[in-house]
């Protein structure tokens, strides 16, 4: 008895040690981030982690923009369907010509679920930008972040503009590794304070010189954006897109504490319908029921490479792989919003794993999805 006794007195003076070390070093974030993702059974942040997140809402329109279903649906090839129900897909989404040809949930999943962008949210983020350029409170997308951002550091500081961060091209110092509990991207995910942990970082290469895929970039694109207006990016969202488009559901935006900042490089909790209509807005060229939201200019040089052929102006793209041009919003875990033009049709696929990237550029379930569905169209 006596030894049970001081085994626990013992585990429990290494775990304070532990937690005093943390924070000595400044890892307390990692406490978070150990009981959302570990103690949930994850190895990595998962779709419904917003559970276990303090979060803004986002509140739907009054009058919902209702979508559709087409008197023909598709079936999904059988190799397809077991490809998304071994990648543990939450839902998948059909709309071709404005109407739902195929819809379907997994693993318990419902229409009216909600389920983590991941980094989608990055081009939400680069459209709100540019609505906020439409009106003009934002010169343009050259004007100097310093602008809005006079803290920011680093070499190339004073030359980084809001284009260069939608274009992750900024030249930020910032490793984009999930898996990795001491970098800078679990720290901002899980920390308290993820505009100071951001601005912190330093501009040390000259920007529109090279294209790294960071989410710092766009985190501060939202606050910069956000000091802009004098308004949260959340109530952007709701301002700008959520009720325009008719949004159906609540959303929800994480806030790394309570009553602080969105983590806004990630994490729109949305429903799969109200997804399918970001994508239909881009589809259609930035016009939803008779009205110009955005700039159909400005949509059609987002979708253009800049750098790189696989990313233009926060959309991924792969425009020379297919009979047609496709841009696609892209989270982590394979949470996808594809718009196909030629076809005229949107596809949304939410779920909790994917495949590696064979091209180099993109996951191969991408590939599958595409090529499934355009068989059908």
């Amino acid at each position: 008895m006596t030894r049970v006794k001081n085994v626990i007195i013992y585990t429990f003076l290494i775990a304070v040690v532990l937690v005093g070390l943390m924070y000595a070093f400044k890892l307390d974030y990692m406490i978070k981030g150990v009981r959302i993702v570990y103690l949930n059974g994850y190895k990595s942040s998962f779709i419904h982690d917003y559970l276990y997140f303090d979060r803004d809402t986002v509140y739907p329109a009054q009058q919902i923009s209702e979508l559709k279903y087409a008197d023909e649906l598709i079936q999904l090839p059988k190799g397809l369907d077991s490809l998304l129900e071994a990648l543990h897909t939450a839902s998948f989404l059909v709309i071709k010509d404005g109407k739902i040809v195929f819809e379907k949930y997994y693993h318990g999943f419902q229409a009216d679920t909600v389920t983590n962008s991941f980094s989608m949210a990055k081009s939400v983020v680069t459209l709100l930008t540019q609505m906020a350029i439409q009106d003009g409170i934002i010169p343009s997308w050259n004007t100097p972040v310093k602008k809005y951002l006079p803290e920011i550091h680093g070499l190339f500081a004073n030359q980084v503009t809001l284009f260069h961060l939608s274009a992750m091209c900024s030249g930020l110092e910032w490793d984009e590794n999930y898996k990795n509990p001491f970098g800078v991207t679990a720290k901002a995910y899980y920390s308290d304070h993820t505009n100071d942990i951001c601005l912190n970082q330093p501009f040390d290469s000259e920007p529109g010189k090279k294209f790294i895929y960071q989410s710092g970039n766009t985190q501060l694109l939202a606050l910069a954006l956000e000091r802009a207006t004098g308004k949260r990016i959340s109530e952007l969202l709701e301002e700008k897109l959520w009720k325009p488009l008719g949004m159906e559901r609540s959303a929800y935006w994480h806030l790394d504490k309570k009553n602080g900042d969105n983590i806004a490089y990630c994490c729109i909790n949305a429903s799969t319908h109200d997804f399918a209509r970001l994508g239909l807005l881009v589809l259609n060229n930035g016009r939803w029921n008779g009205e110009q939201l955005i700039d159909s200019a400005f949509l059609w040089r987002a979708r253009q490479p800049f750098l790189e052929s696989k990313y233009g102006q926060s959309f991924w793209l792969a425009n020379e792989q297919y009979d047609e041009p496709i841009a696609y919003f892209r989270g982590h875990t394979g949470q996808y919003i594809i718009m196909l033009p030629k076809s005229n049709a949107v596809i949304v696929r939410t779920g909790y794993k994917t495949l590696p990237q064979s091209d180099g550029m993109h996951h191969d379930e991408f590939h599958h999805i595409v090529k499934g569905v355009k068989s059908l169209l």
